[in-house]
Order: C-alpha cells, then sequence, then structure tokens
C-alpha cells in the first residue's frame, strides 16, 4: 500500500501502467521491463494491469452491468462468460439491485464500487487502486479490502493508495510505502506494517 497525501502516487501508478516510462533505475511490471517498453508491447501490458482512477471514469449513459462487461467485451470474451464474470463481481460488490441503473444515476460510492468492479472482472496480475475506498463507508471499505485480499490468494496483486489510516490497520500484512512529497519516508508511529519489514507487499507477482 501507498500512504501518503492523496495524488501523491499517481505517477507511480502510470509508470506501472505504461503511461510513463521511468528515467532512470529498474522497473518490470507483469513480467514487462518499464524501462525497455516499446509501444507494440502496450496492449500486452495493459491486459495484464487493471486501474481503479479516483474519478471513476465510468460511462454515465450505460449501465453498471455494461460499464463492467465492456472490460471483457474488448478482449473477445464470450457472451456466456461475460454473463457469469459480471454477475459474480456485481454480487461480490453488492450491486445487484443496480445492475441494469445508468452510471449516471448512482451515487458516488456506487460508481466507486462500478469502478472496482470492472477492474477485478478481467483477473488481472496487477490492480492499481488509486484511493478505492475514497467515496465509502467504513463498513464498505473493510470489505473491499477483505475483497482484495481474496483476489490476492488467486495470485493478483494489489497496489493501492490511500491516505486513510484505518483501512492500514485492515491489512497489517501488506507491505506499506509512506510517501511524503514523492519519497518514500519512514512509516508513521503505529503502522501496522511498512516497507522495511520483512513482510510480503499484499500480491503474488510483485
Amino acid at each position: 500500500m501507498h500512504f501518503g497525501r492523496s495524488h501523491g502516487s499517481e505517477g507511480r501508478h502510470a509508470a506501472c501502467g505504461g503511461d510513463l516510462k521511468p528515467k532512470s533505475g529498474a522497473a518490470d511490471v507483469a513480467g514487462v521491463d518499464l524501462m525497455r517498453l516499446r509501444g507494440v508491447q502496450l496492449p500486452e501490458l495493459r491486459r495484464k494491469v487493471a486501474v481503479v482512477f479516483q474519478d471513476f471514469k465510468v460511462l454515465p449513459e450505460r449501465t453498471v452491468f455494461e460499464n463492467i462487461s465492456i472490460a471483457l467485451e474488448v478482449r473477445g470474451v464470450s457472451s456466456v462468460s461475460i454473463d457469469k464474470r459480471v454477475r459474480a463481481v456485481i454480487r461480490a460488490l453488492d450491486l445487484e439491485e443496480r445492475s441494469y441503473a445508468r452510471c449516471d444515476e448512482l451515487s458516488g460510492g456506487e460508481q466507486q464500487r462500478v469502478a472496482i468492479a470492472r477492474s477485478m472482472v478481467v483477473n488481472p496480475e496487477l490492480i492499481l487502486a488509486d484511493e478505492p475506498t475514497g467515496n465509502l463507508d467504513s463498513d464498505l471499505s473493510h470489505h473491499l479490502i477483505d475483497l482484495f485480499k481474496q483476489f490476492n490468494t488467486y495470485g493478483t496483486t494489489i497496489i493501492m493508495a490511500t491516505h486513510n489510516r484505518e483501512v492500514l490497520s485492515w491489512a497489517p500484512e501488506a507491505r506499506q510505502v509512506h510517501l511524503v512529497r514523492g519519497e518514500i519516508q519512514a512509516p508513521p508511529p503505529g503502522s501496522p506494517g511498512s516497507v522495511l519489514d520483512a513482510k510480503p507487499i499484499i500480491g503474488g507477482r510483485a
């Protein structure tokens, strides 16, 4: 987890997704060397990485089901599989009653859950989540962290940015990186985990 002020991790998430190329050092994401990344390799990388944006980026005129299913449609997944997988994530994120509501009719918290469901439905190797609990209440936030942990057991790495200290306590096994103005700093007092500990990051491929 990245812990720090809002927007502090945007550059790092953009680099992991292939939108920014690192200027120095080494960076390997989902088996792709970002320092040697070529344009033709971007589609392959982006098939392995899903992003939960802080501003959701849902299609307002489309329904919840359509917003989630489009991530599978562009990958050529069969309609039968799409229906099964979309309904599963909708159920997991408690959106069943809103399945066929347009996204411009949803609350901010509901739109955020649609964005999270869209990232999960493709079973990516890596999920980059920018403040995914920002518009959720405490119960839904805790449930989301539990879902991320479950996805981790399937082999998905989760890199999540948050400025909510309570969220950190729900994943004490996670490696935490405390950022101040883009620089890694010592973790805040009482943090359950830190980048300095010998604890695994949430994910099996990091």
